[in-house]
């Protein structure tokens, strides 16, 4: 009964219902609710602290930003059904100035991209075309006749590009980076491309914010060369792989050498390890492990008999 109560407090406030229609249409920050809303960033703080409360909404830090998204369907989706109900136009005055801010994140990102352009130009430059590897990693993880993913992670997403090639494909994406500049980034492609089964969350490649057995597929993508610890990475995404799973990963030798050249061998860093293997074989995995210099590197995980 208490928790019903919170929910009807919560949706008491017309600015309340208003910033959790908002969520719904996409993840916010405070300070792009607090401009959607035209009010104080401390006042809407207030606001959403009592929907979190209430579990319609939950907070989520990275760096100096709060990131807003909707909470638990359990939670939100009766409320929302009610919502539609008994006021369809609610919220529709709320929808231009959301236009705004998706505006505003695509201006963000191509100044990002236009100012580290040639940085960036330098960086693809070492690899094999991008639409290769795009076709290798779809054929991959081309599990069945039916294409489903599952639950899918992608460690050290980037700008988001593997979550928009494969979210499609997947019942639940989610996408992990250690960068705010690049979840904001990634967060603006997701919101493009249309996708709603997909979120981006700060967190760490040695410590995913997953629990044990729960993700169907995984994909480390341009990623291990920029790990101090490749093989606690794989370790890591074996935790969080169900026991019927994919992992793919790929690298480019050339950029790996020039990142890892404190290394002794490139064979040392792109072979299997004792410590690499085992996080794997404890789950009943076999491994094969290939990779060429000239090629994306491919480990093909397999779920033993």
């Amino acid at each position: 009964m208490q928790a019903l109560i919170s929910i009807y407090r919560a949706l008491a406030d017309p600015s309340r219902v208003r910033i959790l229609l908002l969520v719904r249409r996409m993840e916010l920050s405070v300070g792009e609710l607090a401009a959607v809303l035209g009010q104080s960033q401390p006042r809407v703080s207030r606001h959403i602290r009592i929907l979190a409360d209430a579990g319609l909404v939950r907070r989520v830090k990275e760096g100096a930003w709060v990131f807003v998204r909707l909470g638990a369907p359990a939670v939100c989706d009766p409320v929302l059904h009610g919502i539609d109900a008994l006021s369809p136009a609610a919220g529709a005055s709320d929808q231009a100035r959301l236009a705004d801010v998706r505006a505003e994140r695509a201006a963000a990102a191509d100044a990002w991209f236009a100012a580290h352009a040639a940085d960036w130009d330098r960086e693809r430059a070492l690899h094999i075309a991008e639409s290769d590897i795009e076709a290798a990693i779809a054929a991959v993880l081309a599990r069945d006749e039916s294409g489903d993913l599952g639950e899918l992670v992608d460690v050290g997403t980037g700008t988001g590009r593997m979550i928009e090639l494969l979210g499609p494909q997947a019942r639940a994406a989610l996408g992990i980076d250690r960068s705010p500049e690049m979840l904001r980034l990634a967060r603006g492609r997701i919101e493009a491309s249309g996708l709603t089964n997909a979120e981006v969350r700060r967190g760490d490649m040695y410590a995913l914010p997953r629990d044990d057995g729960s993700a169907d597929t995984v994909v480390l993508h341009q990623v291990l060369h920029f790990a101090d610890d490749p093989a606690a990475v794989i370790a890591e995404a074996a935790r969080v792989l169900a026991p019927v799973a994919d992992c793919w990963s790929s690298i480019s030798c050339r950029t790996a050498a020039r990142n890892c050249a404190r290394r002794n061998a490139m064979s040392d860093w792109v072979s299997p390890t004792p410590r690499s293997s085992a996080g794997w074989q404890r789950r009943g995995w076999r491994l094969r492990w290939q990779h060429n210099c000239r090629q994306p590197t491919r480990r093909t995980i397999a779920r033993s008999a």
